[in-house]
């Protein structure tokens, strides 16, 4: 299931003015991140959100099920390092909590999203994501790309579609541009500075 809904929020929904705010997880390879769009560090449960500047949309209060989402972070070297590390996230469940200011002393007053990470962009000053429900298969990985120079299709597979007479192939991308076929180049070898990267 993407949402849980703590007991106490089905409770006081609706009797106060509450002030959402996110607590967001991501379980990098190389370590667990933690983050918050508050001012101040916030422990809920057993863990500790550190202030981040972070956004989170297509997760609202309310007790519908949602199937897509997005964070955008900025930037900092820990994080890039971690996204580098994990080939952007891509296949990570990532999980959203939304507390409240007000009720931030009772640890059953919130709503929890997990959803996992399907693409990942950066623009040179901030991290995209884009989240979805995924097909709830529990303790099966989904299929991820790889940041590597070499190319993962077989020669003249129907993945490659080199069709020509060349009888070799370094898996490199400049071999693919020899053989005028580096749109079907199956590696990925760094995200360009600079610029806007969509991985799928």
């Amino acid at each position: 299931m993407a949402r849980e809904i703590g007991a106490s929020f089905k409770i006081r929904k609706g009797q106060l003015a509450l002030t959402p705010i996110r607590l967001v997880w991501i379980p990098f390879s190389s370590g667990d991140w933690y983050g918050t769009d508050w001012s101040e560090s916030i422990t809920f449960g057993a863990f500790t959100y550190e202030p981040y500047p972070l956004t989170v949309d297509g997760l609202e209060v309310q007790d519908s099920m949602p199937t897509s989402a997005s964070i955008k972070l900025a930037y900092s070297d820990n994080l890039m390092g971690k996204c580098e590390a994990d080939e952007g996230g891509i296949g990570l469940t990532v999980e959203v909590l939304t507390v409240f200011h007000e009720t931030l002393s009772d640890p059953e007053a919130y709503i929890k999203d997990r959803l996992i990470i399907q693409a990942f962009e950066f623009d040179g000053a901030i991290f995209s994501l884009s989240l979805e429900e995924g097909l709830n298969f529990s303790g099966v990985s989904l299929p991820r790309n790889h940041f590597t120079p070499y190319c993962r299709w077989d020669f003249k597979s129907p993945e490659c579609g080199y069709t020509g007479s060349e009888t070799f192939c370094s898996k490199t991308l400049q071999r693919c541009k020899e053989l005028g076929n580096e749109l079907n180049f199956g590696g990925f070898a760094f995200i360009p500075p600079g610029e806007t990267t969509r991985i799928i």
